[in-house]
């Protein structure tokens, strides 16, 4: 009995000290998502193929909670794209649902990069979605965690003043 508690407590702590996983970032296939992602944003590519190209790599790499909320950003391209209205609201719904599930998941997830990632893609979401949804704060709130993080400096200029605007914007 001591002996098996002895191994339960020692895996336990062994546990503990495991290395810190790597962000979603590191992946070798976000490059080739993210510009996918981008994409469907510029309405060159199908968001409904695209999410489902997202969910097949969620299954690859279930652990990776940014994943769930680049599918849930999908959601929302593909409302913007639906003609019906109540297609349009059943896809933002489960578009800010899965948004604001993956981002608890990826607070507590420890990498910093995927933290910053995820503010600014559901703060863009969220600044761009009708009042009538009520994600503007949320939108403000995203934002201004990207402003404060360490690195808020090393983002492009470009997307500095992207984010600077929007929350300006957001704010009047």
């Amino acid at each position: 009995m001591k002996k098996r508690l002895l191994t339960l407590l020692t895996t336990s702590l062994l546990s503990l000290n495991l290395p810190v996983q790597a962000a979603t970032l590191d992946l070798p296939e976000f490059t080739t998502m993210h510009d996918t992602y981008m994409a469907v944003i510029n309405e060159k590519a199908n968001a409904e193929d695209t999410a489902e190209r997202f969910r097949a790599w969620q299954q690859q790499y279930p652990q990776e909670a940014l994943i769930g909320l680049y599918i849930g950003a999908l959601d929302c391209l593909i409302a913007r794209d639906a003609w019906l209205p109540w297609n349009k609201m059943r896809y933002v719904n489960r578009c800010t649902d899965a948004m604001d599930k993956a981002m608890d998941q990826v607070q507590r997830q420890s990498d910093p990069r995927d933290q910053m990632r995820a503010h600014l893609e559901r703060g863009f979401v969220n600044a761009n979605l009708p009042a009538m949804f009520n994600r503007q704060e949320l939108a403000i709130e995203d934002f201004e965690a990207v402003m404060k993080s360490d690195r808020w400096s090393q983002l492009p200029e470009s997307l500095r003043q992207q984010v600077t605007d929007k929350l300006k914007a957001l704010k009047e």
